[in-house]
């Protein structure tokens, strides 16, 4: 039968597993925070460069409607 200092011994010694354990997943979520935090970043970007070429092209479409209003000199899709 263990005596009353071996399981008070083995009880601090889970103790501190768990605590480790606990450590490591607050270390992996708080990575996750970070990774998170940067492609929601990244998605930010993304879509603002977007949005820029967007309007980049309604410009350009209207400058070129102005200069030729009724039809391109280029050949036009079917």
């Amino acid at each position: 039968m263990d005596s009353g200092a071996d399981l008070a011994e083995r009880a601090g010694a889970t103790m501190h597993e768990v605590t480790q354990a606990v450590q490591r997943v607050t270390n992996i979520m708080a990575q996750i925070s970070s990774a998170s935090h940067e492609q929601s970043t990244g998605i930010e970007q993304v879509n603002l460069a977007i949005a820029q070429m967007d309007q980049r092209r309604s410009r350009t479409r209207r400058s070129l409607r102005k200069r030729w209003p009724r039809r391109p000199p280029w050949p036009q899709a079917e």
